[in-house]
């Protein structure tokens, strides 16, 4: 009897949110391969490898800010392979995101990209938004990750076998030419289902994180974190510069203290309260080994801070955990294995609204 109503549960939920589930799940496994697509196919992406100091973020800055004169400057990212670097122009209020790449040993602008105009935008939207205006749309894919949280729980009480016998038969396809093609949905939904269960649980939870601060505050709590998780830049006494161009001083002892980092991100200061803040890292495919360092720009003096997003050294299990939110949810913690179970099993979560759907109008049909 419990069965049940478990089942129309799952049921009218699946009618409800089934569609976008298909939509989120789709643009989820495209979206797993961005960096890898955008490698293989936007050749301004690389430079040759030269022998020579690369230029100074004053320099790089200079050369973008003559491109795009009327944008703001976020960030410079240097790479030490044969990337380009980065220099990022982003804005909330007027909303826009370019990226300029340019030769970091020549100052060659090798592209300038309008990121809300590439393809991978228009599928992040998508997968994060169903593309709706974003305050609604955060809310709107919150609820239906809420609601197929409970399709996943419904789902495996319903598929819960009774007896050994039966357990066997429901995590594998015994197929043979005799199968029916009714038979054969029913394996692929339930199958899949139980198969996809657990990485669906990953799923959700680390994209709850993004939707919902609240949540993703308990969970920070709930796995021992301390620390504040809302980043909150330090302030600094405005006075005296002791240098003219306090990022190019920092970015040289930043390299010296660290010659093999992967990736060396600048942010300039926003204000003339605002601090510099270097993001290094050791991994050029994950992110939550960034280390996070911020420096009084007119005294060049390391600034602490209380929330997680201060040195990887400094970072407990429950802070790297919430670091790792991202790369959990891309697989990218698991290296190019781990992305290729994360978009086969987004295919798979894509394939239960249909395959439910198929067996919802064969019982129709009966009728």
């Amino acid at each position: 009897m419990t069965k049940k109503y478990f089942r129309l549960v799952h049921l009218w939920l699946g009618i409800i949110v089934g569609l976008a589930v298909f939509v989120i799940a789709v643009t989820g496994s495209i979206y797993t391969f961005k960096t890898e697509i955008e490698n293989l196919t936007q050749p301004y992406r690389f430079v040759p490898i030269q022998h020579t100091p690369t230029l100074l973020p004053s320099q790089l800055m200079a050369l973008a800010q003559k491109a795009l004169p009327l944008k703001h400057i976020h960030s410079i990212s240097y790479f030490n392979n044969n990337q380009a670097s980065q220099v990022l122009f982003y804005n909330k209020e007027p909303n826009y995101h370019y990226t300029i790449f340019i030769n970091p040993y020549t100052g060659h602008i090798q592209h300038i990209q309008d990121e809300q105009k590439t393809f991978f935008y228009y599928v992040l939207q998508g997968h994060m938004y169903l593309w709706l205006p974003q305050d609604i749309g955060r809310i709107v894919v919150g609820t239906i990750t809420v609601l197929f949280f409970i399709m996943v729980i419904s789902g495996l009480i319903l598929w819960w076998p009774h007896n050994l016998h039966t357990f066997k038969n429901r995590i594998q396809f015994i197929w043979t030419k005799q199968t029916n093609i009714k038979r054969k949905i029913w394996d692929l939904h339930s199958v899949t289902g139980f198969y996809t269960s657990l990485i669906s649980f990953i799923f959700i939870i680390t994209g709850l994180v993004w939707v919902f601060p609240v949540f993703a505050y308990f969970y920070y709590l709930a796995i021992g974190g301390e620390k504040s998780m809302f980043y909150k830049e330090p302030i600094t006494q405005v006075t005296n510069y002791v240098t003219s161009q306090p990022m190019d001083v920092l970015y040289k002892l930043e390299i010296q203290k660290k010659p093999q980092f992967a990736v060396c991100e600048i942010h300039a200061p926003e204000t003339d309260s605002s601090s510099v803040l270097i993001v290094t890292n050791s991994d050029y495919h994950t992110y939550y080994k960034n280390n996070y360092q911020y420096y009084n720009p007119y005294t060049l003096q390391e600034l602490n801070v209380t929330h997680l997003w201060g040195k990887y050294q400094d970072a407990h299990t429950a802070d790297k955990i919430i670091r790792m939110n991202y790369d959990l949810h891309v697989g990218a913690i698991l290296g190019l294995p781990g992305k290729i179970l994360v978009f086969l099993a987004g295919l798979c979560i894509a394939g239960l609204p249909i395959t439910g759907l198929w067996i919802f109008l064969g019982k129709k049909r009966k009728k």
